[in-house]
């Protein structure tokens, strides 16, 4: 079975209907978020448990699917 690799970028917000996380900073296999909505302080989550809770809150990114790298860093 072929899993698919997510990419996370700094500074990105992922929105549902119960919270706001942004990536504050990314290491090899945790992210630093911040929960916007809570107002809570930064905490480390590893990768693995972060895509399942945004699997499973229906999260959208604040990048479009068609963004680029280029037009990001404009």
């Amino acid at each position: 079975m072929k899993t698919e690799q997510i990419f996370y970028r700094e500074n990105e917000l992922l929105e549902s209907a119960t919270a706001s996380l942004r990536i504050l900073s990314i290491e090899e296999n945790r992210l630093l978020v911040i929960d916007c909505i809570k107002k809570t302080m930064p905490y480390w989550i590893s990768k693995t448990a972060f895509e399942t809770l945004i699997e499973a809150d229906c999260f959208t990114s604040s990048f479009g699917e068609n963004d680029t790298l280029a037009e990001l860093d404009a």
